[in-house]
């Protein structure tokens, strides 16, 4: 079974930057997830997450959601979470992400 690519996009907004995916996401393309997510933090713009669209998300993922949201955090810039679905929301329980992702 081969795995679904990952859809990760930014739409710059006036006074926002909304980061939103699709499909799987794993390991295997956590290094597109990570630039779309650094270049999000470079806009220096409060970013709007959502992953309600996100079929699967393992955990090297989630512990580099949370490194974006600790770095935006160092660089005073806003995460706000739009959409979360069941499975991520699911996934981040598990691992005991939650509270510190802001879910």
């Amino acid at each position: 079974m081969s795995e679904a690519a990952a859809v990760i996009a930014i739409d710059n907004g006036k006074d926002s930057a909304l980061v939103s995916g699709e499909g799987e996401w794993t390991i295997n393309n956590a290094a597109e997830i990570k630039e779309t997510l650094v270049q999000a933090l470079a806009t220096e713009k409060p970013v709007s997450m959502d992953v309600t669209k996100v079929t699967r998300m393992d955990t090297p993922v989630m512990q580099l959601l949370l490194s974006f949201k600790q770095d935006a955090k160092g660089k005073g810039v806003d995460i706000d979470w739009q959409g979360v679905n069941e499975t991520v929301r699911a996934t981040s329980d598990i691992l005991g992400m939650s509270a510190q992702l802001g879910f």
